[in-house]
């Protein structure tokens, strides 16, 4: 009986840890990308306003040859709608 609430308990712990995923790094290994100079980018949190391109994927770069990348978020809940 001990080792059936140990394993009912374990599990229900190991139920409530929120998973997340990170990208540690990144690069341009092959194809026209690296031929071309495109280089990885890791966009960050917050990011810009859309018209700051620093640190969005937005219609200008849809024409680079650089890679894009974000670290992704569970459980978000917007504060505001979105146009």
């Amino acid at each position: 009986m001990n080792k059936l609430i140990g394993s009912i308990t374990l599990l229900i712990f190991t139920m409530s840890i929120s998973a997340t995923a990170s990208i540690v790094g990144g690069s341009v290994t092959g194809g026209s990308g690296l031929t071309a100079g495109g280089t990885f980018v890791k966009l960050t949190t917050p990011l810009a306003k859309p018209d700051s391109a620093s640190n969005c994927v937005d219609q200008e770069t849809f024409e680079s040859y650089s890679l894009y990348g974000f670290d992704e978020a569970r459980n978000f809940v917007l504060t505001a709608p979105q146009a």
